[in-house]
């Protein structure tokens, strides 16, 4: 009995402390969907100092992957491996700016504001999911992609690809 209070503990304070660090951007405001465009959001060339990308993948009932990841501004990445990742637990590195400047060009051409807008549903329970959101001057724009779904465009795939091989977090799958 003790074993299952411990692990319903821990998976509560999990979930709160996923929640504060996704959904709250780590201190940046998000604004409700309704309250913003997707051409509000501009990624500029130069660097802004509020910058921060997420991005969280959920598990599946079929045992995939589940992580959650941040990259600050100043290239800090900061990774939490949950289930069936090669490095679970929490860990943290830096990148160069020309990497974070990959990880936002590839933001710019994969039109992330048109997929922010499309793609804002969640997946349905038990099905693989990944959610990407983009932080910059008070502003975010938040996409899920529903990996079951079949009418979602590759290029979210490729955007989960650039991010996890240019913030290096592939090897920590």
């Amino acid at each position: 009995m003790g074993s299952v209070i411990r692990f319903s503990v821990l998976m509560v304070w999990s979930g709160v402390v996923a929640f504060g660090f996704l959904a709250a951007g780590c201190g940046r405001k998000a604004l409700p969907p309704g309250e913003r465009t997707p051409t509000e959001i501009s990624m500029s060339e130069e660097l802004s100092e509020d910058m921060a990308i997420t991005m969280e993948r959920q598990a599946s009932y079929g045992g995939g992957a589940a992580f959650r990841l941040l990259i600050d501004a100043d290239g800090t990445v900061s990774w939490q491996g949950v289930k069936n990742v090669a490095k679970p637990g929490w860990h943290q590195w830096r990148i160069a700016p020309d990497r974070i400047q990959g990880i936002r060009a590839e933001f710019q051409d994969v039109k992330f504001p048109e997929l922010a807008e499309e793609f804002t549903e969640p997946a349905p329970v038990g099905r693989p999911n990944t959610i990407i959101s983009y932080y910059e001057n008070g502003e975010t724009l938040t996409t899920h992609r529903d990996h079951g779904d079949p009418f979602a465009p590759m290029r979210m795939k490729v955007l989960e690809d650039t991010i996890l091989d240019l913030s290096g977090a592939v090897d920590y799958l």
